[in-house]
Formats: structure tokens, sequence, C-alpha cells
């Protein structure tokens, strides 16, 4: 079992915790009370404990309620109620209470022989490692529930699909579109515009993660057309994260930072920020290692939390000494899980910094010194460099007259990382073509003193970078 000891965690938790809270609300329809007189006096009563009330009235009340339903023959509202009484537990961060009553709805459901409403039961259960952070375990829940509800409930269903987008974004974006899709689907069949927003925005927010500019395009355009309708029912949820992402995929990754530190982006922030700084300085590389430091701590949470919830089952009759005798073990995995942040967070800081020390360099001769990380083969240079040249003409140098000299043998041959001296060579091009109002660029290779030396160099006004290694 998983808290918040660390501002991080508590991100993540209370970022899950809103997904479950908004789209689990007591229903408003019902299939069996017509809600007048005394029903419709608790039911009210009930609503306004579930939002401002103390756990004790809230519990006291509950109980009450549900013995009346029950004598009144109103088992679904029943269930309905017995389950949320498991989401007001998670959003008090009583994850034992909450597990509790998944446990007391499914023994009852299953009781009555009410199958038809087990999946009430499962998908809390689904919600609940979703909040504690177990993946795989709320993945196995959600899949189960959606088996068990069927037809019977769209709107648990939409947001089923919902919770399993956003559980697999990071893990497996393939699957988290699929599963947004089929909300998607399903909300337009039902003509449910609340869910057709959530959906269409949790799409753009799997392509933004995984960099995929046309189709955030796509969903953010149709996610902002609806809106332009301002149909009541649309939910803003995801508003301000649309708008984050936006900017960033728009290259405006300081209007993206600035808004980003506002708040209320409603998905995890810190992946967010990751993102974005990582779009920004062109590092793939250095996002996928932090979505396995992700995975990772999947693994982590999970084999500690299974250990946890098999202690917690002995432990049901000492709820109220829970607290303490958890507090050493919740303590060990926030360290833990820390660490690994910690390390995910310096690595993309490294990987920033050294870009930016490179940038630096790149305006002035350098001894060619490649990225660690990148495969060394061996390349003849000559043809090398004409390549080079080609790809810069068809990429943006066609208004420039591009030259070309060397003094070595084509058949003369450097063992060097061919990716990151493409990147040099390109990038000192790009800053000759721009430093000449007119005349030529020119890329020179010859040998100096026992070593290669590459320069380019710009006509009018003059511009020479070079670039000196050992052959």
């Amino acid at each position: 079992m998983i808290k918040d000891f660390m501002k991080y965690q508590f991100r993540l938790f209370m970022t899950a915790l809103a997904l479950v809270l908004t789209v689990s609300a007591f229903p408003a329809e019902v299939e069996s009370a017509d809600f007048k007189g005394e029903d419709k006096e608790m039911h009210a009563r009930f609503l306004e404990l579930k939002e401002n009330g103390t756990p004790e009235e809230f519990y006291e009340f509950a109980e009450k309620y549900g013995a009346h339903l029950k004598k009144k023959g109103y088992m679904m509202i029943y269930y309905k109620l017995k389950n949320n009484e498991g989401f007001y537990a998670l959003r008090r961060n009583m994850i034992l209470r909450a597990m509790q009553a998944a446990q007391e709805l499914d023994e009852e459901i299953r009781k009555n022989n009410a199958t038809q409403y087990i999946y009430l039961a499962t998908g809390l259960m689904g919600d609940i490692y979703a909040v504690t952070q177990n993946r795989a375990k709320a993945e196995e829940y959600f899949t189960q529930a959606l088996v068990q509800v069927g037809e019977a409930d769209p709107k648990f269903t939409m947001r089923t699909y919902q919770s399993l987008a956003e559980l697999l974004c990071v893990k497996d974006a393939k699957k988290a579109l699929e599963y947004a899709n089929e909300s998607l689907l399903l909300s337009r069949k039902t003509a449910n515009v609340e869910y057709q927003a959530l959906a269409l925005a949790m799409m753009a927010y799997v392509h933004f993660l995984n960099a995929n500019v046309e189709g955030f395009n796509d969903y953010y355009d149709q996610y902002m057309n609806l809106r332009s309708t301002e149909n009541a029912s649309f939910s803003h949820r995801y508003d301000n994260m649309m708008e984050i992402a936006k900017l960033a995929m728009n290259h405006e990754y300081i209007r993206a930072e600035q808004k980003l530190r506002e708040g209320g982006v409603r998905v995890d922030s810190s992946l967010v920020g990751i993102r974005i700084v990582t779009l920004e300085n062109g590092d793939n590389k250095s996002f996928q290692a932090v979505k396995n430091r992700f995975l990772e701590m999947d693994s982590v949470r999970a084999l500690m939390q299974n250990a946890n919830l098999d202690q917690m089952a002995l432990e049901q009759r000492m709820m109220e000494a829970e607290k303490f005798s958890m507090t050493s073990q919740r303590l060990w995995i926030s360290l833990i899980v820390g660490l690994i942040l910690i390390f995910a967070v310096f690595y993309v800081l490294f990987r920033w910094m050294h870009r930016r020390v490179l940038q630096r360099n790149l305006s002035k001769g350098m001894t060619l010194e490649a990225e660690p990380d990148m495969a060394k083969s061996e390349v003849q240079v000559n043809a090398f460099c004409r390549e080079v040249l080609s790809d810069f003409k068809k990429n943006g140098g066609k208004d420039f007259q591009v030259r070309f000299s060397s003094q070595l043998d084509n058949s003369l041959t450097l063992t060097t990382q061919p990716d990151f001296l493409r990147q040099v060579l390109t990038y000192q091009l790009g800053k000759a073509a721009k430093q000449a109002a007119s005349g030529y660029v020119l890329l020179r290779c010859e040998k100096q003193n026992g070593q290669l030396v590459l320069t380019v160099s710009s006509s009018e006004p003059s511009y020479t970078y070079t670039i000196s290694c050992a052959c």
C-alpha cells in the first residue's frame, strides 16, 4: 500500500484518484426508485455527506440509507451505494477501508445471486489498484470488469476503457489508444458528449507522450471542435493538459512550461514536464529511459504491495492501528521509488546539459569527441561529406551555392560515429549559410600535421569552423 510520503507520489495518487472520483459519482439516474419524498431527501443527504461529511457521519448515514434501500427492494441502487462507499474511502486515502468495501460488495452480490452487478465490485478493485499504482493488478481487474458488465452499463464501460487507457499510456501506447478509441466509439453511439471529450483528450495525450505530431493534432482538432459546440455535458477535465501539449507540439516550450507550473493538468505533471524538455532538445532516448524507469517502478510497487495486502488481510480487525504498523514499510517503498525517480530525472538533466555544452562548442572549432552512446563505424570521408552536403541542400540549403573541396584520396576512410559527425557538420553548414548574406558555403577536407581537418566556411562575410580528428 503506497501513500504520499514524497511529493511526486502524492501527485500521482491525486491524478489517479481525481479520475476515479470524477466519473464515479452516485448516479443521478435510477431504475427502481422515483426519488420523491423520503427517497429524494435521503439521496440528497447522501450526496451532501459524500462531498462534505466526516467519515463518521458518512458511514453512519450510508448504513441507514442502505437499510432503507434494501427494505424497499431497490437493490441496484443499494449496490451502487456500497460501491460509492469504496470510492469515498479512496478519496480519503483509506485503502484498507476501500478494499473491505469491495470485498463486502462482492460477497453480498454473490450471496444474493445478483451476479449481473458483480462488475461494480471488480471495477472498484481495479480503481483501488490504480490509485495505489499497482498497474498490473489494476489492468487485470478492469479487463475482467469489462467482460462482466457486457452491455448493461455503458457509462461504466466507457469509464473503464478510459481508466485502462490512462493506465497503459506509458507501458503500451498502442493498447492505450485502442481502449480510448473503444470509449470514443461507445460515447458516440450513446451520444455521451462528456465521454467523447474525455476519450479524445486521452488519445491526444497518448500521441503527445509519443511525440506523434500528426496523431496529436488530429485528436486535438476533434476535441476543440466538440468543445466549440458549447454542449453543457462537455467535460473540461483535460483542457489545461491539451493546451500545454499543443504549446509543446508547436515548439512553444517556455509557454508550455509556464502553463504546466500553474497546475490543473489532471494527468501526471512530472511526465508531461519531462516530455516537454525532451521535445525541446530532440532527445527521445532520454524520454524512453524515463518510461523504462516508470515500468521498473511498477514492478517494485507490485511486489511490495502484494506483500502489504497479504499482511492487511490479517489485520482487518486492527484498522485503527494500520497507520502505525505500516509506516515503516510505506517509507521504504517511498525511498525506493524516490531513488529510481531521482536517477531518471538526473539522467534527463545530464542529457540536457550535455546538449547545451555541445551547442556552445559548436560555435567554435573543436576536436571531434562524439557521444559515448553512439555506435562507431568506418566511413569514406569524401563520399560521406558529399552525402552530408546533398542532404543539406535538400533540407534548406537551396538558396546558397554549396561547394566541396578535398585534398584527400577517395579511398581514405575514418573510423568515427557518423550520426554525431553528420549533426555537427549540418549544424555548422546551417550556421555558415545564415552568416552569408551572399556568395557561397564551402566544406573543405584536408590533412594537416598528420590529422584530418574538416572546415566549414562562408564567403561573405567570412565565417570559419574547423573540426580536427586523428586519421
